[in-house]
């Protein structure tokens, strides 16, 4: 499962990024053995979505999940990395993260 910093578990959630904008959120993630954190396809988006372990380096966890495995038992704090590309007109799209095997 996930959860915001107050450990209040999310469903679902929005925000916009700008043009060439980066922005970071963090999360904290139930941790268990044979799952992996993910990120659906976002090519069409033009944006790369990025996580990392507390301190870690991130990880473009479109093509690259996070195994979760090191971490079993606990509930771990990650950051979220969304960085735009060159967005020339306002447009609406959504990404799923994911938690799961």
């Amino acid at each position: 499962m996930i959860y915001d910093t107050d450990d209040n578990r999310i469903l679902t959630a929005g925000f916009s990024v700008r043009s060439g904008e980066v922005k970071t959120v963090t999360i904290h993630i139930d941790c268990n053995t044979g799952y992996y954190l993910r990120c659906s396809d976002v090519d069409d988006l033009k944006m790369t979505v990025e996580a990392r372990h507390d301190g870690d380096a991130f990880v473009d966890i479109e093509t690259t999940p996070i195994s979760l495995t090191p971490w079993n038992g606990s509930r771990e704090i990650f950051e979220i990395r969304v960085t735009a590309g060159v967005i020339t007109t306002p447009t609406v799209r959504g990404f799923s993260l994911s938690v799961g095997r």
